[in-house]
C-alpha cells in the first residue's frame, strides 16, 4: 500500500541517541517528514481539503479527509470541480469602437411647411465606415431643452433620414446609446433649419460627401475623428486642451495626439505648413483665414466645405461651414 509523505509542525523527541554515539537524546526541531500509511490519519494532522477551501488560488472540491489521504475520492462525494485562479479571474473590460454621429443640413433656409429631408450618419473607427442597423434617438431643441420626438434605424450604409415640415426655425440633433461593440455618442453638430423665402433643398448628398471624404486619407480621417470627439469643448483664449481650446490650440492638440508636432499660433502653423490649392484640400488639412502674414483663424478641414474649429469666445468646438472663398489651405505631414 502506498505511503503519503505529510509535513507536520509538531516537535518530536528521540527516545534515545543512536547506539555508540555517546550523545544524549535531543529534541528534533523544524519541519520533517513522517511516513503515514494510507487510511491512518493522526489527530495532529491538518488536512486542507474542506468545503470552500481555497489553497494557492485553487478552489478545491469537497472530499472527506480519509478518502483524500487514501487516494480514493468518489464521484458521489465530490461536489465541486477544481478551478484554477486564471479561470476565475474576471475578464478585462472590452474597449468599444469610437463612433461619430453627424446631422445634415448643418444650416439651411427652407420654406415654411415645405418638405425637407434631414439626414443622419453614424460612423465608426478611424476610417469612419458607416454603422448599419443601429437605433438613433432624434431630438429637437425646445424652450426646456432637447426633447425626443422620433427614433430612426440606420440603413446598411449607416444613414437614416426623415422628412421635416417646419413652421419656425428648428434645431435638430441625434443621440446613439451604443452597444457592447460601439460606443454611444451624441451628434457632433446640430442641424438648423431656418424658415425663409429660399426653397427647401435635399441634403442627403452633402452628408454623404463629407462621410466619403473622411475615408480618403488614413491620417486625415483620424485627425477629423479626434477633432469631432472634442465637439462641445468651450472656446477659451489661450486654451490648449483637453477641455477647452482656442483655434490654434485645438489644432496643436489634435495633431499632437497623433505624434505630429505643430507650432502654437495660427500664423506659425501657416508658416510651417505646405501650401495646398483649395481645390486639392483633403480631410485633416488646415484651413487658414487672413492674409499670408496676418493669419487670424485656423480650422481642421473635414471635407465637403466643412471644418472643425474653436471659433470665438462664447462658442464651442463644432463642425462649421467654411463661410468664405477667401482662405488658404496648408498640410502638415
Amino acid at each position: 500500500m502506498p505511503a503519503f509523505q505529510v509535513y507536520s509542525s509538531t516537535p518530536k523527541t528521540r527516545s534515545a541517541a543512536p547506539a555508540g554515539s555517546g550523545r544524549p537524546a535531543r529534541p528534533r526541531r523544524g519541519r520533517h517528514r513522517d511516513p503515514i500509511r494510507a487510511g491512518v490519519v493522526p489527530a495532529r494532522l491538518k488536512v486542507a481539503v474542506t468545503t470552500g477551501t481555497v489553497a494557492g488560488g485553487v478552489a478545491l472540491a469537497t472530499i472527506p479527509a480519509q478518502a483524500a489521504l487514501a487516494g480514493t475520492p468518489s464521484a458521489a462525494t465530490t461536489t465541486a470541480t477544481t478551478t484554477t485562479a486564471a479561470a476565475t479571474r474576471a475578464a478585462p473590460p472590452t474597449t468599444r469602437v469610437h463612433t461619430l454621429l453627424l446631422v445634415a443640413p448643418w444650416h439651411a433656409t427652407v420654406r415654411a411647411g415645405v418638405a425637407t429631408q434631414v439626414t443622419f450618419g453614424l460612423f465608426r473607427g478611424p476610417r469612419l465606415y458607416g454603422v448599419p442597423n443601429q437605433r438613433l434617438r432624434i431630438q429637437v431643441l425646445t424652450s426646456k431643452g432637447w426633447a425626443t420626438f422620433k427614433y430612426l434605424q440606420t440603413d446598411r450604409t449607416g444613414f437614416a433620414h426623415y422628412t421635416a415640415r417646419i413652421l419656425t426655425t428648428t434645431k435638430v440633433r441625434a443621440t446613439y446609446a451604443g452597444t457592447g461593440t460601439y460606443a454611444g455618442t451624441a451628434s457632433a453638430n446640430v442641424g438648423e433649419l431656418t424658415v425663409g423665402a429660399a426653397p427647401a433643398r435635399t441634403t442627403a448628398t452633402s452628408l454623404a460627401t463629407v462621410s466619403t471624404a473622411y475615408s480618403t486619407s488614413s491620417l486625415g480621417a483620424r485627425l477629423v475623428s479626434l477633432a469631432a470627439s472634442h465637439a462641445g469643448a468651450a472656446y477659451v483664449y489661450g486654451g490648449s486642451g483637453p477641455y477647452s481650446f482656442d483655434c490654434s490650440g485645438l489644432v496643436q492638440y489634435i495633431y499632437g495626439q497623433l505624434g505630429r508636432s505643430v507650432p502654437r499660433t495660427a500664423q506659425a502653423q501657416y508658416d510651417a505648413s505646405t501650401k495646398i490649392a483649395t481645390t486639392a484640400a483633403r480631410p485633416g488639412d488646415l484651413v487658414f483665414f487672413g492674409g499670408t502674414s496676418s493669419i487670424y483663424h485656423v480650422g481642421i478641414y473635414a471635407g465637403g466645405g466643412m471644418m472643425w474649429a474653436a471659433p470665438h469666445t462664447g462658442a464651442v468646438v463644432s463642425l462649421q461651414k467654411i463661410w468664405t472663398t477667401d482662405y488658404h489651405v496648408g498640410r502638415i505631414s
